[in-house]
């Protein structure tokens, strides 16, 4: 008989019988084969293996070795020392690898300290910034829509309100198919209910499909605000995040079901939105509570106070409401055993900082259970006030500021006002005595703390100072004005049309103390334009108008015209002058003994002179007075027109100046500046032209200059409707001039009354006497340069222009007498000197130019500069400062433009004759 062998079945062992060293043992072996497997192969693999095991062992054994002096640990020399500290280093690297996934696991942050007051379960808020409240947007948070009405929609309410109308335009056919049209209308409202139904609900699909970009913005808001989640989304999300990374790399059969799951997550962000609270409202967003936002913030204030332990547990010490408008809401905060809190002042600084960190206002109840002691503070139901609401945030500033000390309450330094609205609010700091900040840092203080713009004023009484701020109103854009205005004469030349302010019309208003007219403005931007109203208006009421104007362009439409004169030539304009200026004396005077009952046959009639350009003026007579006749200094014609200025109200003599600016130079003294009681500014302006036309401390008021005919306006004891911000009247203000063609100009200068054929022939005016003009001389020196005088135009025919004046009045002839500008004595006037004896003025022009010329002037750096003194100019000036500060009597000299010369006598007698002195050389020079 034959045995036959069984067949070998291999059975699984039983894992009662498996030795769980023996696993581990082939576990290890198993890492251990695959390492062989893997080992390099050539001698440059090898080389790099060992690199790299050279320079993990060099840095387990630096992070060994450092390990080791943090615990103070000696260090082995040798061998020994290397190996402990590759040991450590191994150590540290595996308890820090450990950490590592234990926080991940844990769902804490995986390096530094937590971000967050996180738990498991809940989201926290964030505790490594200083904010005291976190917004809801920040938080993934997305507000809730109004909820929808549930009556008919305004569809079916119109087809109610048809089908009613209907039914009231049927009724007259005596209730025939009454019954037929109620069920009628019975339909007409199911329909229409249904299709508001049908509409409703397409409204609810439109909001949701648009809620589709909230809920990617939520989304992000979301991810941004990773470091807040509760640590069991942390948890899933890193879970996730692994398992997709490692099903993509290390199963590839799973790929398709990552690209799904990737491509279905838009799907699920739309169905989100529909279902989500933009949308059907199936679900909400997690809503942060009271706690949430504030109670880190309050936390990392309280704590030091508290003189408590950084690694203290807040939980342990502080409780805020999840609702604080809840019944019996209240924060809880207990006391540690050794902060005293009996005083009044400790319990107030706790109290300020609890306001200082929550909105609202809080009321404090302390209490002590055994050994606790306990401070609640529930919400004040009688609502905050701005006292309640600003006061402790702003007194912690303040009483910093104020030097205050801690336990001094509040109310007795700072109190608010129950509202703070424009021009109501009031804020009240009383000022401790002996206080030596400057108040500009307590006023930096309220505007960077309060809302709103606030202005500072002081209250002293007889034991405090107190600093109240009170809050501006808004500033009202005022309406733009036009960009043109039409000029319209007003029938008075004391109340001219002059353009259009925010306030009105603007008139210049000539019967003031300070009657005299100026603008000021760059070439081009319409200074004549701005004085042609002016013109019209004094024609049109029958005054007397002179213009001078040396640049030959102002005011065409008024040459030729009766009633004005236009001189252009420099010594026709100062005859003019000379003339206007007598012709206000005479004028003067003669008011005068009207008002005692004397009358005179030819009685003054109002006049107007308009220079167009001051400075060019100015210049333009300096040249002709030191090139053309060969004179030295400077004419009087600036104290003419100063006097001009101060005296020409009373007798009805009026200016109107046109001027680059108001610079004291061009009016002689400042005194006389001031008599120009109405200052405009056309075109565009600098900032040292407005401070010299409307002061330095006057704010600028800024309009758009590049339309034409935009400027600004100031008067004088003009009644200001607004105020600057230091509370000073606000008396310069915008305006767009008022405009005239030259065609409606040429028309009311036309249609004016006719001027009395002695202005239009160019003779003095009548009411000028001997007498008068013989005053004026010894007043202001007028005589030389009246006609005949040896100063007055040589009317000579050399030219056409001559020729057709020879023959005609001129210019400055006096009505009633044979008076001309040549210098032929046959036609010399006479007049009567101030002593009474009559004045040959051409036996005077001659005896002048018979007299030597005068002695050479210098000033002092002229001086230093020849020679004639032996001395540096700043020396000179000095010496000469000291000579007037030690009472001796400096040289008077002669003052042009400001500038001091004086012969070489005078400085020889203060400064003595230098040795190498030569007379003939600085004659020369």
């Amino acid at each position: 008989m034959t045995e036959t062998a069984a067949p070998y079945t291999a059975t699984a062992p039983d894992p009662a019988d498996t030795n769980p060293s023996e696993s581990v043992g082939e576990w290890l072996g198993s890492i251990g084969s695959w390492l062989w497997e893997h080992r390099p192969t050539t001698s440059q693999g090898w080389t790099i293996l060992l690199v790299v095991a050279a320079i993990a062992v060099g840095t387990l054994a630096g992070i060994g070795g450092r390990s080791l002096k943090d615990k103070g640990r000696k260090e082995r020399p040798g061998l020994n020392g290397f190996v402990d500290a590759v040991g450590e280093g191994l150590a540290v690297v595996l308890g820090r690898l450990g950490r590592l996934i234990g926080r991940f696991l844990a769902g804490r942050p995986l390096w530094g300290e937590p971000r967050s007051d996180a738990t498991w379960w809940r989201p926290g808020t964030r505790t490594d910034t200083v904010e005291t409240a976190v917004p809801l947007a920040q938080l993934g948070a997305i507000a809730a829509p109004a909820a929808e009405s549930a009556g008919p929609s305004p569809f079916a309410l119109w087809l109610g309100k048809r089908a009613a109308a209907l039914f009231e335009r049927l009724d007259a056919y005596q209730g025939r198919g009454q019954r037929a049209l109620e069920w009628l209308g019975i339909a007409i409202i199911t329909v229409g209910t249904w299709l508001g139904r049908l509409w409703r609900m397409l409204r609810a699909i439109g909001r949701s499909l648009a809620a589709v970009g909230p809920v990617l913005r939520a989304m992000g808001r979301l991810i941004g605000s990773y470091p807040r989640w509760a640590r069991a989304g942390v948890l899933t999300a890193r879970v996730a995040a692994v398992a997709l990374v490692s099903g993509w790399l290390l199963v590839p059969e799973a790929r398709g079901w990552i690209l799904l799951a990737f491509i279905t997550s838009p799907l699920l962000v739309v169905a989100a939105a529909v279902t989500g609270p933009h949308g059907l409202g199936w679900w909400r967003g997690y809503e942060p509570t009271f706690a949430d936002i504030h109670a880190a913030g309050l936390w990392r204030a309280l704590r030091p106070a508290l003189r408590l332990d950084e690694d203290a547990v807040m939980q342990a010490w502080l409780e805020l409401p999840h609702d604080e408008t809840a019944d019996g809401a209240a924060i809880t905060l207990r006391l540690p055993a050794n902060v005293l809190m009996g005083s009044d002042r400790d319990r107030q600084a706790l109290h300020d900082l609890l306001h200082a960190c929550l909105p609202g206002q809080w009321v404090a109840h302390w209490q002590t259970r055994g050994r606790e002691r306990f401070v609640r503070w529930s919400i004040d139901a009688s609502g905050p006030g701005a006292d309640a609401e600003y006061g402790p945030g702003l007194w912690l500033p303040v009483r910093r500021l104020l030097a205050v000390p801690e336990w001094e309450p509040r109310r007795d330094w700072l109190t608010l006002s129950e509202t703070l609205e424009e021009g109501v609010g009031e804020i009240r700091v009383r000022i401790p005595s002996g206080w030596l900040v400057e108040p500009e840092a307590l006023s930096a203080v309220i505007r960077t703390r309060m809302p709103g713009d606030w202005a500072m004023n002081t209250e002293v009484s007889l034991s405090d100072i107190t600093a109240v701020f009170t809050r501006k109103p808004k500033p009202v854009r005022p309406e733009p004005l036009p960009e043109y205005v039409r000029w319209e004469p007003t029938g008075d030349p004391l109340r001219v049309y002059i353009g259009e302010t925010h306030d009105g019309p603007a008139y210049l208003l000539t019967g003031s103390a300070t009657p005299h007219v100026g603008v000021a403005g760059e070439t081009g931007t319409g200074k004549s334009t701005t004085a042609a109203g002016t013109l019209v208006e004094a024609r049109m009421a029958g005054w007397l108008v002179t213009i001078i104007d040396p640049k030959q362009n102002s005011q065409p439409a008024a040459q030729g015209k009766s009633g004005v004169r236009y001189a252009t030539a420099v010594d026709d304009c100062v005859q003019e002058m000379a003339e206007f200026f007598t012709s206000m004396m005479a004028a003067e005077k003669y008011n005068s003994r009207a008002m005692q009952g004397k009358t005179h046959a030819n009685p003054p009639i109002p006049r107007l002179l308009m220079i167009d350009e001051l400075p060019s003026f100015r210049e333009f007579i300096a040249a002709w007075w030191k090139y053309i006749k060969q004179q030295r200094g400077f004419p009087p014609v600036l104290v003419w027109l100063a006097l001009i200025l101060m005296q020409g109200r009373s007798s009805n003599h009026r200016v109107f100046l046109g001027t680059h600016q108001f610079a004291m130079d061009l009016f002689g003294s400042t005194m006389a500046r001031d008599q120009v009681g109405t200052k405009m500014v056309v075109g565009e302006t600098s900032d040292p032209s407005w401070a010299v036309a409307f002061g330095a401390t006057t704010p600028r008021v800024h309009y758009d200059d590049s339309i034409p005919g935009r400027g600004v306006i100031s008067t004088k004891r003009r009644k200001a409707k607004k105020l600057n911000p230091d509370g000073t009247p606000q008396r310069v203000e915008e305006i767009q001039f008022a405009h005239i063609d030259e065609a409606r100009m040429d028309a009311y200068l036309t249609d004016a009354p006719t001027a009395p054929a002695w202005f239009d022939n160019g003779e003095m005016a009548p009411w000028i006497t001997d007498a008068d003009m013989a005053k004026a001389d010894s007043a202001a020196a007028v005589l030389a340069f009246l006609p005949g005088g040896e100063f007055a135009p040589d009317l000579t025919p050399d030219t056409d222009a001559d020729a057709t004046r020879q023959g005609a009045p001129v210019p400055g002839q006096r009505q009633g007498q044979n008076v001309s500008l040549t210098k032929d004595d046959e036609h010399q006037s006479a007049a009567q000197s101030a002593a009474g004896a009559p004045l040959d003025l051409g036996a005077l022009a001659a005896q002048l130019a018979q007299e030597e010329p005068a002695e050479l002037r210098y000033s002092l750096t002229q001086a230093c500069t020849l020679g004639i003194i032996d001395t540096k100019p700043g020396a000179a000036r000095q010496k000469k400062s000291d000579w007037i500060k030690r009472g001796k009597q400096f040289p008077e000299g002669e003052v042009i433009k400001g500038v001091s010369y004086y012969t070489v006598d005078e400085l020889h007698s203060v400064y003595g004759v230098p040795e190498d002195w030569n007379a003939d050389t600085a004659q020369d020079a």
